[in-house]
């Protein structure tokens, strides 16, 4: 009982899910998501539009579309904060 599958079949765990090894995140996905974080932490209020409009901006040779944002900030459970319904009844 060497195996990996022999293994797995021990445990009860699918040995097709232990071969694969977990990427590592690129430099500039890390760079990005500091960059949200940081956007997000300073102005709450802004959205994956504006996000990614302020990082474009920046000049700093990264390019990122609002599809990207949005993947990160699902990622990193960013949420904007916005008004909610029925704010003018009591």
């Amino acid at each position: 009982m060497d195996t990996i599958k022999d293994q797995a079949w021990l445990l009860s765990v699918n040995h097709t899910g232990l071969y694969r090894q977990a990427k590592k995140p690129s430099a500039q996905e890390v760079k990005i998501k500091n960059l949200i974080d940081k956007l997000h932490t300073e102005k709450p209020f802004k959205g994956s539009r504006r996000i990614r409009d302020e990082i474009n901006a920046m000049k700093i040779c990264i390019r990122v579309n609002r599809k990207r944002i949005q993947c990160y900030m699902q990622e990193m459970d960013i949420q904007v904060i916005y008004p909610g319904p029925n704010l003018s009844k009591c």
